[in-house]
């Protein structure tokens, strides 16, 4: 429900809100990869504790070009640091009990979106993968949602609204994807 807001972001909580409404809403259901297992990653990666030291850099703050080298350096990093392998087990689980072998969407969850006074709508990737996708995939996907907290556009639009980047955490919601879906 929305009190999960806290550790799956607003966009997996409103998705577990709209599911118990039950009636005329349909939802293909899902699950959420909460902000705990992003922050784990980027302990992994060996850059949680880099990160307040770009946000203070005089350089990274004033010139638009260094911030531009230090988000994609940033990303890198998140994206080639290998998924810890129990969660990618978990996943692969979770994914195997949706009907079928359906693609499915990794979709952002972000504590920086969708709320009241600043959406941050389009800032995030959401990426998709194929019903039977390789682990390789499915962690790739993973990785580029995660580091697109990072992205420049991102960065830049929770500035201008004061949004504290030091705080922000990635959810990851895991749906089925409905092709021609009504709303999203």
């Amino acid at each position: 429900d929305y009190t999960d807001t806290v550790t799956v972001g607003a966009k997996a909580a409103q998705l577990g809100e709209a599911c118990q409404m039950g009636g005329v809403i349909r939802t293909p259901g899902g699950f959420a990869i909460p902000f705990f297992q992003y922050l784990r990653h980027l302990e992994r990666a060996g850059v949680a504790a880099g990160i307040a030291q770009m946000l203070g850099d005089d350089a990274f703050r004033s010139d638009a070009r260094v911030r531009e080298q230090n988000l994609a350096q940033l990303r890198a990093a998140i994206e080639r640091t290998p998924v810890d392998p129990r969660l990618l087990r978990a996943l692969r689980t979770r994914l195997g009990e949706f009907p079928g072998s359906p693609r499915v969407i990794l979709r952002s969850s972000t504590n920086a979106e969708d709320l009241p006074g600043f959406t941050g709508a389009g800032l995030y990737r959401s990426l998709i993968v194929g019903g039977n996708a390789t682990d390789d995939e499915i962690a790739n996907a993973l990785r580029g949602v995660w580091a697109s907290v990072w992205l420049q556009g991102a960065y830049e639009e929770r500035e201008w609204y004061r949004i504290d980047h030091r705080q922000v955490g990635m959810a990851v919601l895991v749906q089925p994807l409905v092709d021609g879906a009504f709303a999203n």
